[in-house]
C-alpha cells in the first residue's frame, strides 16, 4: 500500500510538472492568437470610452459644485445677517432700557431736590442743598459718560470682529473656489494630454477634498471668534464707573449731613 502511494504521488507531481509546463506555453499561443490584436484595440476603445464619459462629467460637476458653492454661501450670508438682526434688536433693547432708567432716575431725582429744599431753613442748609445737588449732577454726569463710553467702545471692538470675520468667510470661500478651479483645471488638462482616467478622477476627488476639508476647518475656526474680551472689559468699565459714582455720592452726603445735624433730646 505504501509503494502504490507513493506511485501515485509521484504520477501526480508529474501530471503537475507537465502542467506547469503547459500553462506559459499556452499562455505564450494565447497571446499568439490573431484575435488578440482585436482585443486590445477593443481594451483601447473601452478605456478610451470610460476617459470620455469621465472628462465630458466634469462640466456636470463643475455645475453642481458652483450650485453647491452659490447655496452654501448664500446660506452662510443669510446666517450672517440673521445674527446681525438679533444682535442689532438687542442693542435697541439695552438702549430703550437705559434711556428708560435714566429718565425715571431723573424724575425720581428732581423730587428729592424739592424735598431736600423744604427741608433747608437756614442760609447754610440752602447752600448746602445746592452744593449736595451739584455734587450729585457732577458724578451722574461722571458716570453717564464713562458708562456711554464703555458703550462705545464695546459696539465698536463689536462690529471690528463682525467685519473681520466678514472678510476671514469671504477670504475661506474665496480660497475654496480658487482650490475648485485649479483642480477642474487640472483634470481638462489631464484629460487632453492622455492621462490614464481612473488616476485623473484620484487626483481631482482627493483634491477636492483637501480643499472642502481646510474650507470646513477654517469655517469652524472663524465661527469659535468670541466677544468675551469685550463683554469683560465693558462689564468691567460699568463697575468702576458704579464705584465711582457711589464714591461721590457718599461723599456729598456726608457733606451734607453736617448742615442737618440730628436733634437731640
Amino acid at each position: 500500500m505504501k509503494m502504490n502511494f507513493k506511485k501515485v504521488s509521484v504520477g501526480i507531481l508529474g501530471v503537475l510538472l507537465v502542467f506547469s509546463f503547459l500553462v506559459p506555453t499556452l499562455s505564450i499561443a494565447k497571446n499568439d492568437n490573431p484575435g488578440s490584436n482585436n482585443s486590445n484595440k477593443n481594451i483601447g476603445i473601452k478605456n478610451a470610452g470610460i476617459k470620455q464619459a469621465f472628462c465630458s462629467r466634469i462640466e456636470n460637476w463643475i455645475e453642481r459644485i458652483n450650485q453647491n458653492i452659490a447655496k452654501n454661501q448664500e446660506r452662510i450670508t443669510n446666517r450672517q445677517e440673521e445674527r446681525l438682526q438679533n444682535m442689532e434688536e438687542k442693542r435697541l433693547q439695552r438702549e430703550n432700557r437705559l434711556t428708560d432708567f435714566r429718565e425715571k432716575w431723573e424724575i425720581n431725582r428732581e423730587k428729592q431736590y424739592e424735598k431736600l429744599a423744604e427741608m433747608a431753613q437756614t442760609d447754610a442748609q440752602k447752600q448746602a442743598v445746592l452744593e449736595f445737588k451739584q455734587a450729585v449732577e457732577a458724578a451722574l454726569i461722571a458716570r453717564k459718560s464713562a458708562i456711554d463710553t464703555a458703550i462705545s467702545a464695546f459696539r465698536t471692538g463689536l462690529d471690528q470682529l463682525i467685519n473681520n470675520r466678514k472678510t476671514a468667510i469671504e477670504n475661506t470661500q474665496n480660497a475654496y473656489r480658487n482650490a475648485y478651479q485649479v483642480a477642474v483645471q487640472k483634470a481638462k488638462d489631464d484629460c487632453v494630454a492622455g492621462v490614464d482616467a481612473n488616476q485623473i478622477r484620484t487626483t481631482f476627488m482627493a483634491t477636492l477634498r483637501v480643499g472642502r476639508d481646510k474650507y470646513n476647518n477654517d469655517r469652524q475656526v472663524i465661527e469659535k471668534i468670541s466677544t468675551k474680551a469685550l463683554v469683560e472689559a465693558r462689564q468691567t468699565a460699568f463697575r468702576k464707573a458704579l464705584d465711582d459714582f457711589k464714591t461721590a455720592m457718599q461723599a456729598a452726603k456726608d457733606k451734607l449731613r453736617t448742615a442737618f445735624p440730628e436733634e437731640t433730646e
